[in-house]
């Protein structure tokens, strides 16, 4: 359906992972591309994260946020799509200045939050995309026309890395979707 490739770096600041999001196929697909915060606030180059269950690993995310442990919401809230035309392909770039820090829509982070600073070595990427023919709804995005909102059948595709030095995450102390 469709093909995702990238690359991994750090330096003192910044983690970055370059990815490339290719389609093979004869067909449009919408990919997921900037996540949004509950106000549909959109954080280009960036991702959802979270550490895993067993906070080995970092897991980021660009697609639908997962919900919150400790409240109900109204309304479900996801990334920004981008049209890749078929046979063409879209570069991206995620970067998390250190220490990452976790968050979702729901969790926005900020200086009130309490934290404790782990290291994970292991990093995964999932970005998520609906094909053209699986699309049940497909409009302009609200406050950002230049996306697409969109509901449907997803696909997921994932890469995962490995850094030869420890990456200093910002552990959320309350109840946080960890995967």
């Amino acid at each position: 359906m469709f093909e995702l490739t990238g690359s991994m770096s750090i330096d003192a600041n910044e983690l970055t992972i370059t990815y490339t999001v290719a389609n093979p196929t004869a067909h449009d697909v919408f990919v997921a591309q900037v996540p949004l915060d509950g106000r549909r606030k959109a954080y280009p180059d960036s991702a959802y994260v979270a550490l895993s269950d067993d906070g080995q690993r970092l897991n980021l995310l660009i697609g639908a946020s997962p919900l919150p442990l400790d409240r109900d919401v109204e309304v479900a809230v996801g990334a920004l799509y981008a049209k890749l035309e078929a046979r063409m392909e879209m570069k991206g770039t995620i970067r998390l200045l250190l220490p990452v820090f976790e968050w979702n829509a729901y969790c926005i982070p900020h200086d009130g939050l309490q934290t404790d600073i782990v290291a994970v070595k292991q990093v995964a990427l999932e970005i998520e995309a609906i094909p053209r023919d699986k699309a049940t709804r497909i409009e302009p995005a609200f406050q950002h026309p230049e996306f697409w909102d969109l509901d449907g059948e997803i696909v997921r595709r994932s890469l995962e890395f490995t850094s030869t030095s420890p990456i200093p995450v910002r552990k959320l102390r309350l109840e946080f979707p960890r995967r």
